[in-house]
């Protein structure tokens, strides 16, 4: 055997000869073998009730882990030497061509993000809030949304779609100057791809002071009097009109009511 064996669930699998060969972990006993008609020189690889290997004539085989038989196989046009490893329901192998492959039994979903932002302005160290939307919708799929500042520090953030598909986010940007937004969505099953947003971080606005002058002092200060004077003379007004009252009356108490006549 040139190649180390895999293990699952009190099962080894191994490389014999031609074969791909499964053995009972406890005693070595034969489960069952393959028969794969061509050299092996890599390790097999179990997942997912299935067994995985690369063969030196072009070919990846997948196999049933329980009986050994041939579910599927894959020619890659060139020898390989790399023992496939398999994530998220895809096979992963290098080839002597140069290129590394990667294999789905699976159609992959291909859609776009939509996304827009609230204003394409803001002050710093105050929240711009941005939203999305996966086409086609996708439950609870993963976004990384990625922020590139003016000074070239990446932020990145992960928000999960709704059930519908759609999203939000929230960030605070602490430096001035041009901030550009990305979005990446992708899975075993779907590809997603959104364009790119921008907008600018720029100093708080200088609140200015309401004018609070009334316009009767307007006037007055158009007129060139001094405010001081104007109520200066009415006060005095006021206290004329009231002296002359007073006299006033006061003369005509003095006159008798009664008319005296000869």
């Amino acid at each position: 055997m040139i190649a180390s064996p895999a293990y699952h669930d009190g099962q080894l699998y191994v490389v014999d000869m031609f074969f791909i060969t499964s053995l009972n972990a406890s005693n070595g006993k034969v489960v069952w073998q393959s028969w794969i008609g061509t050299e092996l020189y890599t390790s097999p690889t179990y997942a997912d009730g299935k067994v995985y290997v690369t063969t030196d004539r072009r070919f990846v085989y997948v196999l049933n882990a329980t009986n050994g038989d041939r579910l599927s196989f894959f020619e890659t046009g060139s020898n390989s030497w790399s023992a496939p490893s398999v994530y998220e329901g895809r096979v992963y192998l290098g080839s002597n061509d140069c290129n590394i492959y990667c294999l789905d039994d699976y159609p992959v979903t291909a859609g776009q993000i939509l996304t827009q932002l609230e204003t394409d302005e803001v002050e710093v160290n105050k929240t711009v809030t941005g939203c999305g939307q996966l086409m086609p919708g996708i439950a609870y799929a993963p976004i990384t949304v990625t922020f590139v500042n003016s000074n070239g520090v990446v932020e990145s953030m992960q928000v999960t779609a709704q059930n519908d598909g759609a999203f939000s986010f929230d960030y605070t940007p602490d430096v001035l100057g041009e901030v550009k937004v990305s979005f990446q969505c992708s899975g075993a099953m779907y590809i997603m791809h959104g364009g790119e947003l921008r907008f600018n971080v720029v100093e708080p606005q200088q609140t200015s002071e309401p004018d609070q002058t009334p316009d009767e002092q307007d006037q007055t200060q158009d007129s060139g009097i001094p405010s001081e004077y104007v109520i200066a003379a009415a006060v005095a007004l006021i206290v004329a009109v009231a002296v002359v009252a007073y006299l006033v009356i006061k003369k005509r108490d003095r006159s008798s009511p009664v008319i005296i006549s000869d």
